[in-house]
């Protein structure tokens, strides 16, 4: 049960945030001031676990082999390309290069009417 001191609505919601995830408390202090700063400092618990981080540029995450339902994973590997500009992230959708784009209210109007694309917002 968390009792907070002032109501807020959206709490539930920012219980989905990374930072929000359980961690192991004895791991954590182990660690020290470099938990979770690299890809061999963290402790994972979802389906996939972080192989590789090249800062600001990219990172591999492949299938968790301890995840309780490592049966129902589908992929065997994500590969993220960290993108800054986000007009740069939509030439590289376009062009086949990426998956996925972020896009900024710029290029909402273009893709608005775009069956093959789905919208996902921001849960907070």
């Amino acid at each position: 049960v968390v009792e907070l001191e002032h109501p807020v609505p959206y709490f539930t919601k920012l219980l989905i945030l990374p930072s929000f995830y359980p961690i192991n408390e004895k791991y954590a202090k182990e660690q020290g001031d470099k938990y979770g700063l690299e890809a061999n400092k963290a402790v994972y618990n979802g389906p996939f676990t972080l192989s590789d981080w090249k800062h600001e540029a990219s990172f591999t995450m492949k299938k968790n082999d301890k995840y309780w339902d490592k049966k129902e994973v589908k992929l065997d590997e994500v590969n993220y390309q960290i993108v800054k500009e986000i007009s740069t992230a939509v030439n590289l959708y376009e062009t086949d290069k990426v998956d996925r784009a972020v896009i900024s209210t710029e290029f909402v109007d273009k893709y608005t009417n775009n069956k093959e694309l789905k919208q996902y917002t921001d849960p907070v």
